[in-house]
């Protein structure tokens, strides 16, 4: 709080004392513009919480421009998130709402929305669910890049049932932040019925991502703006306009709402995307 409240002096008090009165200086003295000041800088002393709320209210401001910004963003990048053939994707091809998910499977917010987007799955089976991996964590632990590498060659080999058998198969081991390894993917793929003999090209053990996940940084990184994991876009997949699209830039609730709280969020965004 004493960080936050340092940063809204800084940002909010020039405004406050330089701008206050900035509309009608031309009806007060210099002498009466200073006393002006004096009261103000006086009030705002004895009134801290003011610039509190002042911060607060920027704050949600910049919040709300960078919502708009990557909305907007959205819209120019309809064809990516919805049309890549190599994208994993769950659900009807004519669905009328489609949930994007970016994510890395060693980001431990991404394990805690995924019971979430399970859910949400069952509960909503005319929507279209895509997996966009995005394995930012890959530079610090490989296995976030080979995982997603695997879960690529699932869905090559089959098709939406194997992959979300591998996807919820590896946040069912309960590992991010590093204690996944190659050794649990390759467990879970398995399991899951997947080939590793099969498809090589699309396995680098991590070192190097092919194509379709660099393409994925492009798009969330450069083109939206993304800057961590998860992150949902929900969105028609016609029609779409500023007033239908949800993005969520991080998880979709208070964490400690847990998994019924992501729950309502996305929810609730499907059913604005489908008005």
């Amino acid at each position: 709080m004493k960080n936050y409240l340092f940063a809204s002096l800084s940002l909010v008090t020039p405004f406050v004392l330089s701008n206050a009165f900035a509309a009608n200086t031309t009806t007060f003295t210099a002498a009466q513009q200073e006393k002006i000041g004096e009261i103000a800088a006086q009030y705002i002393i004895n009134h801290p919480e003011v610039l509190i709320q002042a911060g607060q209210k920027l704050q949600q401001q910049q919040m709300k421009a960078q919502e708009k910004q990557q909305i907007t963003a959205v819209l120019h990048a309809k064809k990516q998130l919805l049309s890549d053939p190599k994208t994993p994707t769950v659900g009807p091809s004519n669905a009328k709402v489609a949930v994007v998910e970016f994510f890395d499977y060693q980001c431990v917010f991404c394990s805690k929305v995924a019971p979430a987007i399970e859910k949400i799955m069952k509960d909503n089976p005319k929507v279209k669910f895509v997996f966009k991996d995005f394995p930012i964590f890959g530079q610090r632990w490989p296995t976030s890049t080979y995982a997603a590498e695997v879960g690529l060659v699932a869905y090559k080999q089959g098709g939406a049932k194997m992959y979300m058998n591998y996807h919820n198969g590896i946040y069912a081991t309960g590992k991010d932040e590093g204690k996944l390894t190659n050794k649990d993917v390759d467990m879970v793929a398995k399991k899951a019925g997947v080939d590793l003999t099969k498809d090589k090209t699309l396995l680098s053990a991590g070192k190097t991502p092919p194509p379709s996940i660099q393409a994925n940084f492009q798009l969330a990184g450069e083109a939206l703006g993304l800057r961590g994991t998860p992150a949902l876009v929900i969105m028609p997949t016609s029609g779409a306009n500023e007033k239908n699209v949800t993005v969520f830039a991080g998880y979709p609730a208070n964490p400690q709402g847990g998994t019924a709280a992501a729950v309502t969020a996305i929810q609730q965004a499907i059913d604005k995307a489908s008005q």
